[in-house]
């Protein structure tokens, strides 16, 4: 039987036969074994045999089995029971509990008398526990290594949540019907309460495994015995844990497919924070570094002070001990005169703003109304909906609603400040106590020495000393405990502070947001002014560690990148385009753009030799700002081609600015030795047309077709000068030269044109997209077609419906021919000069189809609200132009075109 299982067995008759029925002894003693033994016995098996025996104890029913139980073991396994015993009598009497046991009851003694043992091995038993308490008190027993804890395991199970959360309101969970018919809320809940823990925590074992046999290596590397390494939290961390747990309040209460009770929502989000704070404190370790290690283990050989200590020694450790009590007491004191400060600041504010003529109840349930609106909207995914709280929040009431909520805010963040003193000074009068008692103590000792002629090693001056190192150690525990105070302190601090700051961001809103913009600017400053170098610092180590990763993969991901936009397109050609495939366009898209753009700080291979004949380095930096040019180009013409199949503005000038800047990497590039320096300026030229036309063609611009005929004869005029001399080209501009060839002649293929414009090599969709084109171009400019220079004759009219009509019926088949600003460009067009009802009532169709794909721009909104003018339906045409209104005051602030319109229709509305 192991001793372990034994001791409990022993311990559980001895509290049986007494009739103990406190718990904390034995609490205590199953604690204080398994720190004992830890590093010797796995913690699982520690608790398997105290277990054993605990259920095992009536198999003893004397003294007498106690003794044949013992009588059989080895020295050791004797030795260490009886010290495991004796360690629990211990504890028992400590906590007095043992003051109801007399020796009719039980007498240990009596079994340890008929056991063989010697003198020496009794004083030993008594010595061992007399350690391992004092052990256990001075936390010798082993040391703790604090590591940081990380929130990637929160941040992931919440990026999941809110994942399954979008799918939801794109109502896409219907293909996992494959496996199970359940309609998409089934799915979410199951995706919430089985799938995304079980990812979340397989992943969170498996890294946790992973980095403790690393941390493990470290220890063994630096020979660190007796270390338990501990995650510890910051109240940052608790803080992140219940806004996460907040949210899914939130969602189960404010979603459509749900609309859960509030006290059912507040159980899940309960549950939700128990499931993340078990997360945080079970598998949330980072890796830390060799040099915090280091520091660690440093940090606790000076908290564990040696037995015996030096007369010098004795006056470092005071020193030490008094410096850091009026550290921390200047501290708590600058923190609760701030903290009353601006505490009762923020509140006044608060009541200043209530009792405001200018401000009511009425304001602050409005504020409240629309916040929750806002809320609900972004739960919903509902982005459609002009939420009235950005309204709000331009007018005075709507500033007023959110200082005063901001003002109670930082008065309660200022209050838990001042709480948290009285237990603060709590803990301070213990280690000025101390302090106390180890000075006197330490004026006793050198008075011993000094003046009375005593050596240090006499009995009277180590009867000193132990006592000086009890009240010092006495004092670290002290503190120790003091530093999650600090910490409290600290985070709530901070929390105020930066609540106060965002009050005066806020109230700058009163004279205007420039204002409060430069406001935001300073209170950056003032944050990471002194963090300067501290943040150069990781930038510098995160770029270089970035560049050295990228450096080994960028051929890779060019490749990948070439792979993934290939198979998107021969999807887009064989099958009809989604959204997710059009989100998924993008995706490759913006990798491309971010891949180039990673490029162009990869380091460039030089010539050696050409830095010879350069002191200066002025050409080699040249080369290296043309390539970086080059790369650039790149990364700016496939952001804007994301930009626009996002329908989103900027895309022209995006596109634009990547094809000059690959323009001007052509044109500076050495591209020929210097005897043949013509050869080079034909190039440049060659290449400056060649990129014009791709402009010309990509806008549809007129004169691009010829521009093209004129780019392919003279890219064809320089493959064949390249013959003529020789090769005297350089290698990348031949390549270059052909791939330009190539897509010249490419783009003057109409279908080809089509397909590389929109990655879609469809011909049945090429076939729309010309009918499309050609009703669009006889709406949009009729001056270029000879039977409609009449727009009052017959054929006009009837072509320009069946034109209307034909483009409607195309675009209810496939509305993604078109980007939204072409429809809306339409659209406006036959505002401006058509009152035909039949192709009005078009180009309403296509505005409202314009407004579908791209939300919530105003000029879109105008468009459509116009042509509902037009057609007589004025309500609707009310409802939309003030939105038009709303929106145009937050973009761009001029909108009296719109305004006027809007007085024409209220004005008519009232005539009625």
């Amino acid at each position: 039987m192991h001793f372990l299982q034994l001791s409990a067995q022993l311990i559980s008759f001895y509290r049986r036969i007494t009739g103990s029925k406190s718990r904390k002894s034995w609490v205590q003693w199953r604690e204080l074994t398994e720190d004992i033994y830890r590093f010797d016995i796995d913690p699982n098996q520690i608790d398997l045999f105290i277990n054993l025996g605990k259920n095992e104890n009536k198999k003893i029913s004397s003294p007498k089995d106690a003794l044949t139980l013992l009588i059989p073991l080895t020295e050791d396994d004797l030795l260490n029971t009886l010290s495991l015993v004796k360690l629990y009598f211990k504890l028992e009497e400590k906590n007095n509990e043992n003051i109801n046991i007399n020796e009719q009851t039980f007498n240990w003694n009596i079994i340890t008398e008929q056991l063989p043992l010697t003198v020496e091995q009794i004083n030993f038993i008594e010595s061992k526990s007399n350690n391992w308490l004092e052990d256990k008190q001075h936390k010798r027993l082993y040391a703790v290594i604090k590591i940081p804890s990380t929130l990637s395991i929160i941040f992931l199970d919440f990026s999941l949540r809110w994942l399954t959360l979008l799918w939801l309101n794109s109502r896409n969970l219907e293909p996992f019907n494959l496996f199970l018919s359940l309609e998409s809320r089934a799915w979410f809940m199951i995706f919430q309460f089985i799938i995304i823990p079980f990812i979340v925590i397989a992943y969170a074992l498996f890294r946790d495994r992973k980095i403790k046999k690393r941390i493990q290596i470290i220890f063994d590397t630096l020979h660190i015995k007796r270390f338990k390494p501990e995650i510890i939290q910051s109240p940052w961390n608790y803080a992140i844990a219940g806004l996460m747990a907040l949210n899914g309040v939130l969602v189960f209460a404010l979603h459509n497919y749900f609309n859960t009770p509030w006290n059912v929502s507040i159980y899940f989000g309960g549950i939700s924070l128990f499931y993340l704070v078990t997360l945080m404190k079970k598998s949330s370790l980072s890796m830390p570094s060799v040099s915090y290690i280091v520091s660690q283990v440093e940090h606790i050989s000076h908290r564990q002070l040696k037995k015996d200590l030096s007369v010098d020694e004795n006056d470092e450790e005071i020193v030490n001990v008094e410096v850091n009590l009026r550290s921390v007491n200047e501290r708590m004191n600058a923190f609760v005169l701030e903290a009353a400060l601006f505490g009762a600041l923020a509140f006044s504010g608060f009541l200043q703003i209530i009792s405001s003529d200018y401000f009511s109840i009425k304001n602050i349930e409005e504020f409240t109304r629309n916040a929750a609106d806002l809320l609900k909207n972004v739960i919903n995914s509902n982005f459609s909906e002009n939420n009235l709280l950005f309204k709000n929040l331009s007018s005075r009431e709507g500033i007023f609603s959110l200082m005063s909520f901001e003002s109670l805010f930082c008065s309660i963040f200022f209050l838990s400040v001042i709480s948290s003193r009285m237990r603060f000074s709590f803990l301070t009068d213990f280690i000025d106590k101390a302090l106390q008692l180890s000075r006197s103590y330490n004026q006793k000792e050198e008075n011993l020495i000094v003046h009375q002629k005593y050596i240090p090693s006499d009995e009277k001056v180590m009867k000193f000393n132990h006592k000086i190192r009890e009240q010092i150690e006495k004092a670290n525990q002290n503190q120790e405990e003091i530093l999650p105070i600090m910490e409290y302190m600290t985070f709530f601090r901070a929390l105020g502070i930066s609540t106060f700051f965002i009050i005066l961001i806020t109230g700058g809103l009163f004279i205007s947001p420039f204002i409060s913009f430069i406001l935001l600017i300073l209170s950056l400053l003032s944050v990471i002014y002194f963090r300067f170098e501290n943040i150069y610092r990781f930038l510098k180590s995160f770029f270089s560690h970035w560049q050295e990763i990228y450096f080994s993969i960028e051929k890779t991901m060019s490749w990948v990148g070439l792979s993934l936009l290939i198979l998107i397109a021969v999807f887009r050609s064989f099958g009809e385009e989604s959204l997710f495939e059009r989100f998924t366009l993008v995706a490759i898209l913006l990798f491309f753009a971010v891949h180039f753009f990673a490029s162009a700080f990869m380091p460039e291979r030089i010539d050696l030799d050409e830095l010879k004949d350069d002191p200066f380095k002025t050409k080699s930096e040249f080369k290296l700002t043309v390539h970086k040019y080059f790369k650039i180009g790149l990364s700016l013409f496939f952001l804007g081609f994301a930009i626009r199949v996002l329908d989103w503005r900027a895309s022209a000038g995006t596109i634009i600015s990547g094809i000059i800047m690959l323009a001007f990497c052509f044109l500076f590039n050495k591209k020929t030795e210097k005897e043949h320096a013509w050869m080079g300026k034909y190039s440049s030229i060659m290449f400056l047309v060649a990129f014009i036309a791709i402009i010309f063609k990509v806008f549809r611009w007129q004169f691009n077709d010829v521009l093209l005929i004129i780019s392919a004869l003279s890219l064809l005029t320089g493959i064949l000068i390249n013959r003529i001399y020789k090769n005297n080209y350089r290698k990348n501009i031949v390549i270059s030269n052909l791939v330009l060839l190539v897509l010249v002649i490419t783009l003057q293929n109409p279908f080809l044109s089509y397909g590389i414009h929109n990655l879609r090599f469809n011909y049945s969709s090429f076939i729309s997209y010309q009918e499309f084109n050609y009703s669009y171009m006889r709406i949009l400019s009729p001056e270029n077609y000879s039977d409609m220079l009449n727009e009052n004759s017959v054929i006009i009219n009837d072509s320009l419906k069946s034109n209307a009509t034909k483009l409607t019926q195309i675009l209810s088949n496939d509305s993604k021919l078109f980007t939204a600003e072409n429809l809306n460009e339409i659209a406006w067009k036959t505002y401006e000069s058509y009152s035909d009802t039949l192709v009005i009532q078009c180009a309403i169709t296509w505005a409202k189809k314009c407004n579908e794909r791209v939300i919530n721009r105003w000029e879109y909104i105008d468009t459509y609200g116009s042509l509902l003018v037009k057609a007589g339906r004025y309500e609707e045409a009310e409802r939309e132009l003030k939105r038009a209104i709303a929106l145009c005051k937050v973009q761009i602030g001029d909108c009296s075109v719109t305004e006027k319109l809007l007085e024409k229709i209220i004005l008519s509305q009232s005539r009625k």
